[in-house]
């Protein structure tokens, strides 16, 4: 392998690529990945050009019922399949993603962590506590727990935040 990094395309999403040396052309470059927390798996196939050294590109794109928003964690691997049916893995790797568009901030507390990029830490302090207030009365009530990293992200505005959130 030369070389495998993801390209962040916020708000569109991620484009993961990787090149690598082959003495033959491959038949399948897939992209495997599963986005947290719920791990869900699934997969794409890349589009590939040149010969030696091959370059493949997966655009995980935003929309159709994938949604790429700030703080997703995506574990991600290669499976690249030559023409004999011979098949490489790369090793698991975890992709963030970001909104490039702040220098954000964070405060944490447990398993919940804000993520601001304006006003105060006092101010965002407020929403921290509220968090964890609402996730320990609601887990009570439902005699549950929130086991997973919970990110809360504050934006100034409502236009600034509507890249970031789900249709």
């Amino acid at each position: 392998m030369i070389s495998e990094a993801p390209r962040n395309e916020f708000p569109a999403g991620v484009t993961f690529s990787i090149s690598f040396s082959a003495p033959a052309p491959e038949d399948q470059v897939r992209l495997r990945y599963e986005l947290a927390p719920d791990g869900t798996g699934a997969s794409g196939i890349a589009e590939c050009s040149g010969t030696g050294t091959i370059s493949c590109a997966y655009m995980l794109q935003s929309g159709r019922g994938i949604f790429v928003i700030p703080g997703a964690e995506i574990t991600y691997h290669w499976e690249i399949e030559d023409q004999q049916g011979n098949t490489l893995s790369t090793p698991e790797k975890v992709y963030v993603h970001e909104d490039t568009r702040f220098d954000f901030r964070t405060i944490t507390e447990g398993n919940v962590t804000v993520y601001f990029h304006a006003g105060t830490e006092g101010e965002s302090a407020g929403v921290l506590a509220a968090a964890v207030e609402t996730l320990a009365s609601v887990g009570a009530l439902e005699q549950t727990q929130v086991g997973f990293p919970v990110k809360v992200f504050l934006y100034e505005t409502a236009d600034e935040m509507q890249p970031a959130i789900a249709p």
